[in-house]
């Protein structure tokens, strides 16, 4: 969930080898949430990306 307004978010999820997964551009502006679907993704380590034109972010996870 975003909380406020960043403008158009990239959201990006790569696995362990650095591949993309999954990747969406959101308009904060009107829409507040993604859901990102992690059924059939293999057990593993990914990272999640969160980026627009004032940086980014990002973070680690294991399913």
């Amino acid at each position: 969930m975003f909380f406020q307004n960043v403008g158009n978010l990239e959201v990006m999820l790569t696995n362990s080898m650095g591949d993309t997964v999954y990747e969406a551009t959101v308009n904060t502006s009107v829409q507040q949430q993604v859901f990102i679907p992690l059924s059939g993704l293999s057990s593993g380590i990914y990272t999640i990306t969160f980026s627009n034109n004032f940086g980014s972010m990002y973070g680690g996870f294991e399913i």
